[in-house]
């Protein structure tokens, strides 16, 4: 069978169906009718109405009204006997109610496909003509493709659904799909969004954006991918980075130069200081080897400062961050972000650092800090406080300016500036006398909570405020947390 005539069967077969079966109920009819027999099966013609009311709709009830008329007058031509027209009447009746329904219902599914099918042409439509490249991939196939993604890699819709997905890949960059396969069979959470290169028809590799989602595609699970071309962004990434290392290298070189010099300048100084025997030199030696100091101090945070933004955010752990400054701190500082994660510049630590060198040098009395979260709706509040003096009220602001304090006073200038790279704030709400208290907000996608079997949620009461936080059982409501402050242990 020849395609047109597969095509005009389809077409037509309705049409045929209906002609016929038709033609053999009216024959019968008159067949039986003619040898006065009055069981005329009248069943046969639920065939001819059904096909009808199916395929052609109203067509179709109104052909199937005008085939019960003609029965009655079949029956009222033949007979007058009234029980057979009252039975025939009463047919009549059951084979147009029969024909209403078939053509309700078939009405109904014509609008719900209807409906789909202008559901699926807006839906192929967008994706059609996204800026982005949309595929499904399932097994190492590709199960969807759009037309972006074609044009990106050059390869028709039919290439690509032949072979698969991993022969596109870059040879280097196998490693990365299996291991984030591999998390995700292991239900490890992996951020969605990464990059990777694809080898395009000319044989030339293209650096991809790809951000995939789970789905369930034929009843199993597959990967629905949004890829963007970034060749161009990542040339001139490349080209930006190159600057910036020689940007970087000439900076370093000639900062150590000068701290070279100006190590040996202070070292004079001590020497002349001790030396000199008239106490105003004394004084005027002492007083240039403090701005000695002070200089040395500016071209060491200009060091710092020039970290920022250079390398990609990342994950950190809080908990792993604040280990590492509670190893170096004379005061203990007492962790409960246990199983805490933050998106955010490289330089974080020195954050915690900086905050640690605070309350160190102006808590005064402060003998320990307390390090929590709390989630305020979608955004995560991380509390750094201690039990020092606090800040004044007219001064909460101010501590954050460059230059602000009694020492070089960037120390808290840099950790806003470190917060900033990834959307997050820094704030001080403390009471003044009671202990200084630094609130970082953290906005929603730049942070995670990772439970362990050894951790359990406490809830906290201060000064009216609810805080929360993860702490190993064997710390709940002793030793890393002070006495009263813990109200409520939930496992």
């Amino acid at each position: 069978m020849t395609l047109k005539t597969q095509i005009a069967f389809e077409r037509y077969w309705p049409l045929f169906a209906v002609t016929i079966t038709t033609i053999m109920c009216l024959a019968l009819s008159i067949a039986f009718l003619t040898s006065e027999g009055y069981i005329i099966f009248q069943h046969f013609y639920y065939i001819p109405i059904i096909i009808a009311c199916f395929y052609y709709v109203r067509q179709g009830f109104l052909f199937s009204t005008a085939l019960a008329c003609s029965y009655f007058l079949l029956v009222i031509t033949f007979t007058r006997d009234q029980l057979v027209i009252q039975q025939s009447l009463f047919q009549v009746i059951i084979f147009i109610l029969v024909a209403l329904v078939i053509t309700t219902l078939s009405q109904m599914k014509r609008e719900a496909e209807m409906a789909h099918r202008r559901s699926e042409e807006r839906y192929h439509q967008l994706v059609d003509n996204a800026g982005e490249g949309v595929v499904v991939i399932q097994d190492d196939r590709f199960r969807f493709i759009n037309r972006r993604f074609s044009e990106i890699t050059g390869y028709s819709e039919e290439e690509l659904s032949k072979s698969p997905v991993s022969e596109i890949i870059h040879p280097d960059d196998q490693k990365l799909i299996e291991n984030r396969l591999k998390a995700r069979q292991e239900g490890i959470w992996i951020e969605p969004r990464y990059a990777l290169r694809l080898r395009v028809k000319d044989n030339s590799m293209r650096w991809m954006e790809v951000n995939d989602v789970i789905i369930k595609w034929d009843d199993k699970t597959a990967l629905l991918n949004l890829i963007t071309d970034i060749t161009e962004r990542k040339a001139a990434e490349e080209a930006l980075q190159l600057t910036n290392k020689k940007l970087h290298l000439l900076s370093s070189i000639t900062r150590h130069d000068i701290i070279n010099q100006l190590t040996v300048l202070i070292g004079n100084l001590s020497i002349a200081e001790e030396v000199e025997e008239e106490p105003e030199q004394r004084i005027l030696l002492r007083k240039i080897d403090q701005s000695a100091r002070t200089i040395q101090r500016i071209i060491e945070f200009t060091r710092d400062y020039e970290r920022l933004g250079i390398d990609t955010p990342t994950w950190h752990s809080i908990s792993g961050l604040l280990k590492k400054v509670n190893s170096e701190s004379t005061i203990p500082v007492i962790n409960n972000c246990r199983g805490l994660f933050v998106f955010a510049d490289p330089m974080l630590e020195r954050l915690f650092h900086n905050l640690l060198d605070n309350t160190i040098r102006h808590g005064e009395r402060a003998t320990e800090v307390r390090v929590s979260w709390k989630r305020d709706g979608d955004t995560i509040t991380i509390i750094w406080e201690d039990n020092g003096a606090g800040i004044p009220n007219g001064m909460k602001e101010l501590i954050f300016n460059r230059a602000f304090g009694r020492n070089t006073g960037f120390g808290l200038f840099l950790c806003r500036e470190i917060l900033m790279i990834t959307g997050m704030t820094i704030r001080e709400m403390g009471k003044y006398g009671l202990g200084a208290r630094f609130e970082i907000t953290i906005p929603s996608g730049n942070f995670r909570i990772e439970e362990t079997d050894l951790s359990v949620t406490f809830k906290c009461m201060k000064e009216g405020r609810e805080e929360y936080g993860e702490v190993l059982k064997r710390n709940t409501c002793s030793g890393d947390i002070t006495p009263g402050w813990c109200d409520e242990v939930k496992e």
